[in-house]
């Protein structure tokens, strides 16, 4: 048996101005790779005799939600994800993907379902949820789980 050691990652929004990008522009986006490149290193040491399980947990791009604009199309934010992806793929032993959300990632997420597609994520990978047991231990996990809000705009986070 393979003992795992399980990388967790949502919410890059790839295309939004004040997210990591491998394409930089402004000064928080150049401390925001330093960090991600210097993760990405830190987790090939860290995962060293395990076997490595990429989760992508979705709003992997920014999209166009609530009708904010931000110049890139879908296949330009995607290509960003992939991007900065693409070295912990190249790491992991087993990818899966949990949809986000309608505003981020498309009404059916294809936005989060086409990065992790094209970074090998099986299709029985990929859905809105998933339950999946690492080193004995069961994992139920989804994009949002239960809802505790009380706000009328979150009532169905």
């Amino acid at each position: 048996m393979t003992d795992w050691a399980c990388l967790f990652i949502a919410d890059l929004h790839a295309g939004a101005r004040e997210a990591v990008t491998p394409k930089p522009v402004t000064p928080i986006q150049e401390l925001l790779l330093a960090h991600w490149r210097q993760c990405v290193k830190d987790v090939k040491a860290a995962v060293k005799g395990y076997g490595l399980s990429l989760n992508l947990g979705g709003d992997l791009v920014e999209g166009n939600h609530h009708d904010h604009y931000t110049g890139l199309t879908h296949k330009e934010m995607r290509e960003l994800a992939l991007e900065l992806f693409r070295p912990y793929a190249n790491m992991a032993d087993a990818i899966y993907s949990v949809g986000g959300t309608e505003a981020h990632a498309g009404m059916e997420a294809e936005d989060d379902a086409q990065v992790a597609k094209e970074m090998g994520c099986k299709p029985e990978h990929m859905g809105w949820s998933h339950r999946i047991r690492y080193n004995g231990r069961l994992l139920d996990w989804e994009h949002h789980g239960a809802s505790v809000s009380k706000l009328p705009w979150n009532e169905t986070n």
